[in-house]
């Protein structure tokens, strides 16, 4: 059991030979070594030369820490704690307020993924469902501009806004993960559909002529499958999804 009551037995041996007890304070060092290793990465990679001074925004997939990367969260510790300490740590608003005349880039198309141009999510096992969220995204536009500005029903607004939390759940990209290796493969695959199902659903809800008798019904039982982003008000996505 390690200091903070969770279970921890073995450690990350590799191998198919037996693993090694895991050691707390063996992995504290580990953490404060790999800590100071990216610093000293990050700060032998700046040029102190260039105008404005540059910054790094260092993206991590944070659903990994404690899961597959057990000292994750120790280890951003470290490096925040680091940083403070030197004065180096800036939020994004921050660097921006420094000079409101930045040059503004897009960045090139990649991954993390194999092979450095989205593998996982265009390979013939998982290509399908980038598919099925595009046919989404452009009916949950349509229907958005409809509902938004023509006159509807306060059922047909609310189709709407589920529709949309719908989009969000469709578009996560683990499904696609999944069906690219094999784990989970046939759950994947149904959650792809039954977010589908639930958008076409919601949208039909939201844009037929007439609100009919079964429509309360519908948005309910959505409602009730998964209550997610309940917080979020009508007005919440009132420009998001303007390309303007």
């Amino acid at each position: 059991m390690t200091d903070d009551g969770s279970l921890k037995p073995y450690r990350v041996t590799g191998g198919s030979g037996p693993k090694l007890p895991y050691d707390p304070a063996r992995a504290a060092l580990r953490v404060a070594e790999h800590a100071n290793h990216f610093l000293s990465a990050a700060a032998r990679a700046v040029d102190a030369s260039l105008a404005p001074e540059p910054v790094f925004v260092v993206a991590f997939d944070a659903e990994l820490f404690g899961h597959w990367w057990w000292e994750g969260p120790a280890f951003l510790e470290a490096v925040l704690r680091a940083l403070a300490d030197r004065d180096l740590a800036s939020s994004l608003g921050a660097y921006l307020d420094t000079d409101p005349l930045l040059p503004v880039a897009r960045p090139a198309t990649s991954t993390w993924g194999r092979g450095g141009y989205a593998e996982v999510w265009t390979h013939p096992s998982s290509s399908h469902a980038a598919r099925l969220v595009h046919r989404a995204e452009q009916r949950v536009l349509a229907v958005d501009a409809i509902v938004r500005d023509t006159p509807r029903t306060e059922t047909q607004r609310r189709a709407r806004l589920w529709a949309i939390r719908e989009l969000f759940l469709l578009q996560a990209s683990d499904y696609a993960f999944m069906l690219r290796t094999g784990e989970c493969a046939t759950f994947a695959q149904d959650k792809l559909f039954e977010h589908a199902t639930a958008i076409e659903a919601l949208c039909e809800v939201a844009t037929r002529a007439a609100e009919a008798p079964s429509d309360r019904a519908t948005i309910e039982r959505w409602i009730r499958r998964r209550p997610v982003f309940s917080e979020l008000d009508e007005d919440a996505w009132s420009d998001t999804f303007d390309p303007w």
